[in-house]
């Protein structure tokens, strides 16, 4: 390990003034001030501070610890799935005997001690170029967010109930539909929606259902409707109630994913529908490959409000491009619904699965580009199998002709902000592509250029191609561009 400024400082802050510390190990980064004890002492002590512990030395000091009650007892250690220790790895280097963060924390439960705080540091030094070594991190981290840490420290202390961290289990071959709820105004829509999951053939369903009506009713409620279409579809339910007057989507989504015991997870919202055979067909392609996540066509239906109140569907269409994967297009605009997946949870190792919780608009897209860099999704073809419902009244939250031209106008500048914030969050995403897929992506812009509408198709590509491979692999990049430029014409 190199020295480590920013962790010895964050060490020392964290210690204060506590008028006894005990410090055992060593480590090159670690300076033991003076006055710390090197050995664990008999009596007690305020703080209690393991540098890169042995699993023995780890389980005696937490035992002991647990019998003072009062001290701290603070782990500080090298991070094993750290992403430069994993380039090392992958450079030669032999593997180290270091304990990951899952084991501490499971042997400082089992003596009867809680972690109280923990943070990570950045720091460690490659050979590696620097290039190489920032992506190589990237795609790391955003498979497990963990991997960003090079060291981890960890504080803990006597606790009077302590549990086990639990390992999350997926109940197998469950479905688990996360839908949002943001008023109960909206019962009549979501009925609509609850009876197209009623009808569903795949049969292994539960509705976990998030509302943030501030109604104190709003729970019996929604229980009392999903019970009403229960008796159709024989599926399980849940209501979580978080109250808000802000909108708060990408909360409610990560409430329900967090409730849901599924293998398999999707969304839908209180306004949209699915045909019976949606889920089916997803699972099952699934099922029958090694992917992360399956999507299906959707139909989109445009509704004009009555003046009763009651929607009138004028026309539908299908979804453009929503039939097949377009890599370059999806990068560059969201064709994909977030009603028109299903994801298996248990392929996705340690990627975070959640919604930024900072959009209020576009969430679902910065999720699925966190997706798409890291897992090819399959697309089920053969016909639309679910509808995104779109009203004249300004109530979606896609921009849309309305009459309101109030609402329109707030519509576009909530989505201009929100754009630009889920641009900034997704700008570093580290994207896996293959040659075959860049070259498809090419050839298929090059089939375009000449169409009416596609004149800057050239200009996507060219950016498509520097988002992919120049932060990726940048010793590459350059061949990549001459290649472009002899099959482009007019280069």
């Amino acid at each position: 390990m190199a020295r480590n400024e920013t962790l010895m400082d964050s060490l020392l802050r964290l210690v204060g003034d506590a008028r006894s510390v005990a410090a055992i190990g060593t480590a090159s980064w670690f300076e033991r001030p003076r006055g710390w004890a090197r050995k664990l002492p008999s009596s007690a002590v305020d703080v209690v501070v393991l540098v890169c512990p042995e699993r023995g030395a780890l389980e005696m000091a937490s035992r002991r610890i647990a019998t003072w009650k009062k001290s701290r007892l603070v782990v500080v250690f090298e991070n094993p799935v750290g992403a430069h220790n994993l380039i090392s790895l992958l450079g030669g280097a032999e593997p180290g005997t270091q304990l990951g963060e899952a084991t501490v924390e499971q042997l400082l439960s089992e003596s009867g001690l809680r972690v109280t705080a923990r943070r990570g540091f950045r720091g460690a030094v490659s050979s590696l170029a620097t290039d190489t070594v920032n992506a190589l991190s990237r795609l790391f981290a955003q498979l497990n967010h963990a991997a960003q840490d090079d060291y981890v420290l960890l504080e803990a202390s006597v606790a009077a109930v302590t549990k086990p961290p639990q390992v999350r289990k997926f109940t197998p071959d469950l479905l688990s539909v996360v839908m949002r709820n943001h008023s109960l105004s909206r019962v009549t829509l979501l009925e609509q929606a609850l009876f197209s999951l009623a009808c569903q053939n795949w049969p292994s369903l539960e509705i976990v259902m998030v509302t943030q009506s501030r109604d104190r009713n709003a729970r019996a409620v929604l229980e009392a409707v999903l019970e009403k279409y229960r008796a159709l579809g024989n599926f399980h339910f849940k209501v979580v109630q978080q109250p808000s007057s802000q909108d708060i989507r990408a909360r409610l989504a990560n409430l329900g994913l967090s409730h849901a015991k599924g293998q398999y997870v999707s969304f839908l919202d209180d306004d949209d529908v699915i045909y019976p055979h949606h889920y089916e067909r997803l699972v099952c392609a699934l099922r029958a490959s090694g992917a992360a996540w399956a999507f299906a066509p959707v139909r989109r239906a445009y509704f004009k409000t009555l003046e009763s109140g009651e929607l009138f569907c004028k026309t539908k269409d299908v979804f453009p491009r929503s039939e097949a994967l377009d890599l370059a297009r999806l990068m560059h605009d969201n064709y994909v619904t977030c009603h028109s997946y299903v994801i298996d949870r248990t392929r996705l190792g340690r990627f975070e699965l959640g919604f930024e919780e900072r959009l209020d608009k576009g969430e679902d897209y910065a999720l699925l580009l966190r997706l798409l860099a890291l897992f090819r999704p399959i697309a089920v073809g053969d016909g639309p199998s679910a509808e995104y419902r779109i009203r004249d009244d300004g109530t979606n939250t896609i921009i849309h002709d309305t009459e309101d031209a109030a609402a329109r106008a707030r519509l576009i500048q909530q989505w201009s902000a929100a754009t630009e914030l889920k641009d900034r969050l997704t700008a570093d995403l580290q994207v896996l592509i293959t040659k075959a897929e860049f070259v498809q992506e090419t050839h298929r812009g090059l089939g375009e250029e000449d169409k009416p509408g596609h004149e800057a198709l050239r200009y996507r590509l060219a950016d498509f191609a520097n988002r992919m491979l120049k932060r990726g692999l940048p010793f590459v990049h350059q061949g990549v561009k001459r290649t472009l430029n002899r099959r482009i014409p007019g280069k």
